[in-house]
């Protein structure tokens, strides 16, 4: 259809000869391209600046090239008046009948309105696919009509055709349900007070759906009164839900928060403003929340002053979650409690941290159960050891009761072979003999008697237990036969030695107290390889290479119900005053301390078997035993100054130096001695001392020797064992310590080694 031109839908033509020159042209095409002048006979290079001249050149050559039509459109000129157009210009090539070109045929057609029209579909089309995805619809209502118009979103949203005009379904459903009064109301107040609305209600849809939505109205004014509303519904089912779930969610969480011991704070870190505290901060600090809100550092004020300077060091940690402190408060009625506190860093999507939040919790009472606990099992442990000790010092007593008539018996029978001239040296071997014995038995009474443990170390448990077997037939006692079976290589274990002895006397106090009758106790060390088959047959058991130890009796045994609870503290069938029931349970905690395991198995009448697994220690293949001490090199005329308050020990002391060939200074006091050193004519080149002496102890004399003669040699000597003596301060690296009774042998060496460090 044409149009006048230069109207909006103007079509126009045009017609160039061959060298560009306009032969005809409509009279509105100048001010179709902007140029308003007269275009006949003249080029577009006349009209137009170079770059649009050239422009068009080209697109008609295209068009000859071509040799059919072509189309394009572009933006018409800016106009002074009335809006920009949108130009499609066809160009066709004219040739005569022989083909030779004559010019080119254009087409001028406005499809502004055309193109504004596409725009607007395409709008429309995007914006109907936005609403379903954001779930909004719009509405418009006719005051006067009553009518009203949406569009297909707000019908699905009131689950409405949305094929069925909504003048037709307003009766159906819409406005129905728990929402009806509220909109209402808007409605009504929009058009009497002309002001919009935004409402957020529950609604029941046409087919009994419970939804919530969001609806905004607007009032339109014209000629002075409200004509129609219009606005939106937008489905927030979704989003109410989710909110609804949060709020409850925080509701949970704050009742969580008000009713736990713990008490929670929540600071900003841009602000230092306390966001949250829990009610536990007023019945732990004893202050109120409104005073911490106040001001979020009052809390230090509560810190014991001791402690407040350590706390705020580490405060600077909160950030990084390293805060992580105990500290005391003092309440206002000046009660002490101790917090243990930790810090907890809230960051956002970028990592930063925005929040922190902090848990303090009261571990007064926890702090103080576990003093009094430790405090309990040590009183236990040690009443537990007695038990055992008592048991022990009668098979010792016993054992050096024989011991004391192997050493008189031989004794006498070498003072007659001196007087009748008989060979008397079976009997002085015999004699040291008992007497070494004699000293391993006290020393196992000692070692088993000390408090505080030895470090662990690798342990040939085969040797241990050897080495322990005097000790354990005492504790057994003369009716009870003790066996061992020996591998033929034991592997090592790493374990305080003093460990292992606790528990073959706890498991051998208990086999004889199960056998009333005597009977015999099998003590077998063995090396075993546990696979994951066993393991799983024996609940408890690990995988691995482990020293078995296994220990059996022919005891009474134990029922089901006995043995299933026979690990467990305090638990006994023995008489009162007869145990603590610790035994079973002490060795289960020493097996558990190694990484080891326990297995029992009893029945009654046939004895209990205890199986103690140890894994094995791959520090070295083979544990090399302590080589028996040799004589050393003999003296080079060094003189030995012996302290002794023993006479008797100080003779034989004094003799077998002077026999390894050393000068000796016997003293019977630290006093005595002391007179000595300080004569200057008196020559000394090693104390050797005892260390426990009434008056001055051997530390002492030690340091105030060595003041009169700097770089003396001092050598220690105790019948008490190593570890006994430790907290005196003598078994410091470099101290040099023997211990009694010694050999000649040990003697020697000892004394050759002290000289050394000189």
């Amino acid at each position: 259809m044409y149009h006048r031109a230069g109207w909006p839908g103007t079509t126009v033509v045009w017609l160039k000869d061959a060298a560009g020159a306009y032969l005809t042209a409509d009279a509105s095409l100048g001010r179709l391209l902007g140029t308003g002048a007269e275009l006949v006979g003249r080029t577009d290079f006349d009209l137009l600046d170079r770059e649009a001249a050239e422009a068009r050149r080209a697109k008609d050559r295209a068009a000859i090239d071509a040799g059919t039509a072509l189309v394009d459109e572009e933006w018409g000129p800016v106009p002074e008046h009335g809006p920009r157009l949108k130009l499609a210009t066809t160009r066709t090539p004219v040739r005569d009948a022989g083909g030779r070109l004559l010019g080119v045929l254009g087409v001028v057609r406005d499809v502004t309105s055309a193109r504004h029209a596409e725009a607007v579909e395409k709008q429309a089309a995007l914006l109907a696919r936005t609403s379903a995805l954001a779930h909004v619809g719009g509405w418009e209502f006719d005051v006067e009509s009553g009518e009203g118009t949406w569009t297909d979103e707000v019908a699905r949203i009131h689950d409405l055709d949305p094929a069925l005009p909504a003048s037709a379904q307003l009766g159906l459903g819409f406005f129905q349900g728990v929402h009806r009064e509220a909109i209402e109301t808007a409605v009504r107040m929009a058009i009497e007070e002309r002001r919009g609305y935004d409402l957020e209600l529950e609604l029941i849809s046409a087919r009994g759906v419970r939804k919530w939505v969001r609806t905004v109205g607007q009032p339109v004014v014209e000629a002075g009164r409200v004509t129609r509303l219009e606005g939106v519904f937008q489905d927030v089912t979704r989003r109410h839900r989710a909110e609804e779930a949060l709020r409850h969610s925080e509701e949970v969480l704050r009742q969580l928060a008000e009713n736990v011991e713990e008490v929670f704070r929540v600071g900003d870190v841009d602000t230092g403003a306390l966001l949250y505290v829990s009610g536990a901060y007023e019945r732990v600090w004893g202050r109120s929340r409104a005073e911490l809100a106040a001001a979020p550092d009052a809390w230090l004020a509560g810190v014991h002053e001791e402690d407040r300077a350590r706390v705020e060091a580490s405060l600077p940690q909160q950030a990084s979650g390293g805060y992580d402190v105990e500290y005391r408060i003092v309440r206002p009625d000046g009660t002490m409690r101790t917090i243990h506190e930790r810090a907890f860093p809230v960051r956002d999507g970028n990592g930063r941290t925005v929040r922190i939040a902090f848990v303090a919790r009261d571990v007064t009472d926890e702090r103080v159960s576990l003093d009094e606990r430790l405090r309990l099992e040590e009183r236990l442990r040690h009443a537990q050891k007695m038990e055992a000790v008592g048991r022990l010092a009668g098979g010792v007593a016993h054992d050096f009761n024989n011991m004391l008539g192997v050493i008189l018996g031989h004794a006498t029978l070498a003072e007659r072979g001196l007087r009748t001239g008989r060979p008397v040296e079976r009997h002085v071997e015999a004699i040291r003999q008992a007497g070494e014995r004699s000293a391993g038995l006290t020393r196992q009474l000692l070692q088993f008697s000390r408090r505080r443990p030895l470090a662990a170390r690798e342990v040939d448990v085969d040797e241990h237990v050897a080495g322990l077997a005097a000790m354990l037939q005492g504790l057994l006692g003369e009716d009870v036969a003790l066996s061992l079976v020996r591998p033929s290589e034991a592997w090592a274990v790493r374990i305080d030695p003093s460990h292992l002895d606790q528990v073959l006397t706890n498991l051998a106090v208990n086999a004889r107290d199960a056998m009333y009758d005597g009977g015999r106790l099998t003590v077998e060390v063995r090396n075993v390889v546990l696979d994951e088959r066993h393991c799983r047959q024996h609940p408890g058991a690990r995988p691995g290479e482990y020293v078995l130890l296994v220990v059996s009796d022919t005891g009474c045994g134990m029922d089901a119900d006995t043995l299933s609870r026979a690990c467990e503290p305090f638990f006994t069938t023995k008489p009162e005053g007869r145990g603590t029931g610790l035994g079973l349970a002490t060795v289960y905690g020493i097996a558990e301390q190694y990484g080891g395991f326990v297995h029992l198995y009893s029945e009654p009448g046939h004895g209990t078997t205890i199986r103690l697994y140890l894994p094995r220690h791959r520090g070295d293949a083979t544990v090399v035993a302590e080589a028996p001490a040799q004589e050393a090199a003999g003296p080079g005329g060094e003189v030995v100054l012996l302290v002794e308050d023993e006479d008797a020990l100080r003779e034989i002391a004094g003799e077998l130096l002077a026999d390894l060939g050393y000068g000796v200074l016997a003293a019977r006091d630290p006093e005595q001695a002391l007179e000595l050193l300080a004569d200057p004519a008196c020559r000394v080149d090693l104390l050797l001392t005892d260390v426990v002496m009434p008056g001055l102890d051997g530390r002492r004399l030690a340091e105030r020797a060595r003041a009169l003669r700097p770089g003396l040699a001092v050598l220690y000597a105790s019948g008490y064992t190593a570890d006994t003596i430790a907290h005196r301060g003598l078994l410091e690296p470099g101290t040099d310590f023997v211990e009694k009774p010694y050999t000649a042998a040990v003697l020697a060496e000892r004394v050759r080694s002290a000289l050394a460090r000189r």
